[in-house]
């Protein structure tokens, strides 16, 4: 078989960090015997889900790996009731990822903090290191949403951890780092009522120019003032030749209200002869909102997801401030 790159060699293929045996946990009971296992024998364990770790720790040469990605249950439940929170909340097993829960919340009418790439795991790093999401603006980290953690322990026992009940590993995964406490089976979390999103797109034509640099300037100040707006959250990325603001979420208001905002930063980019693109949005649900912004993957296709190119509901540019109602985000300069 020809290697797919021309200097690959195919017959010096390794395993390299990779786990040496991985055990398929479906129920609490694997964990359990592949941390006896571990224990008795001397091997490192390690805990994947979906390997997105930047720091590694859900890889390791010569251990064996706790492969949790198949614990995909998911119910959402109407009441439930702790010393600290009475409310609707959902119960996910450890290998359910962002789209999974996200899909089946706008069939419950709900939301689910989970993370801005869809094939992250809710459960697993993205809520035990606190959890970035396009909603944290409005309902706070994904640690925040944790109620109860259902995990096995590194003796083996299979235990249920909450605020009020073995609360010091409770508040260790709720945030504390992810791989390290136990081995975490499901997690019941906070839900929130669904309803309407708007939201933003907006790209600066690259250039080298010192306005460019000051007008990236300019977000930072501008964020002072809209990271203080109830429940808006937004993401940009940057490099030495562009700047584009990812996404604006902000659940309960319309797009209206995202330009009425926006405009001090746009009249500064107008006044800086400065080319930008912006676009609007207004969609009924989270899911509907998160689809439409959500970044293109090549997995897509495989993970029956459908694709998030439906029309913007407006969208202008520094040269034409005409509502144009089925103009899709502009990608090239204007």
């Amino acid at each position: 078989m020809a290697p797919p790159f021309p200097n690959v060699n195919p017959n010096t293929c390794t395993l390299g960090n990779s786990p040496t045996y991985s055990i398929n946990v479906t129920k609490a009971e694997d964990a359990i015997a592949g941390v006896k296992f571990a224990k008795q024998h001397n091997i490192r364990l390690v805990v994947k889900n979906t390997g997105h770790d930047y720091l590694g720790r859900s890889t390791g040469k010569g251990a064996l790996s706790l492969w949790t990605h198949n614990l995909k249950n998911i119910e959402f439940l109407d009441t439930y009731n702790s010393s600290k929170y009475t409310g609707n909340a959902v119960k996910m097993g450890a290998g359910v990822q962002g789209y999974d829960v996200l899909a089946a919340g706008e069939q419950n009418k709900k939301r689910i903090v989970a993370g801005y790439c869809p094939t992250v795991g809710v459960v697993g790093g993205y809520t035990q290191t606190s959890g970035f999401s396009a909603l944290s603006g409005a309902y706070g980290l994904g640690a925040d949403q944790a109620l109860e953690w259902e995990v096995v322990t590194t003796e083996g026992e299979h235990l249920i951890a909450s605020p009020d009940k073995n609360s010091d590993l409770y508040w260790a995964l709720s945030g504390g780092g992810a791989g390290a406490y136990a081995v975490v089976i499901s997690l019941t979390a906070k839900t929130w009522q669904d309803g309407k999103v708007a939201g933003a797109v907006l790209n600066l034509n690259h250039t080298l120019s010192d306005a460019f640099f000051a007008a990236f300037a300019e977000w930072q100040t501008q964020l002072l003032t809209l990271n203080q707006l109830p429940g808006f959250q937004s993401a940009f990325q940057t490099t030495q030749t562009t700047f584009a603001i990812n996404f604006i979420s902000w659940p309960g208001h319309d797009s209206s209200e995202v330009r009425k905002v926006l405009t001090p930063y746009t009249d500064y980019l107008k006044a800086q002869n400065l080319t930008y693109n912006l676009a609007l949005s207004d969609d009924t649900s989270y899911w509907t909102h998160y689809e439409r912004y959500e970044e293109d993957l090549p997995l897509r296709p495989l993970l029956h997801l459908r694709r998030h190119h439906q029309p913007l509901d407006s969208a202008e540019s520094c040269r034409d401030q005409r509502r144009r109602p089925h103009q899709r985000l502009p990608r090239d300069p204007c």
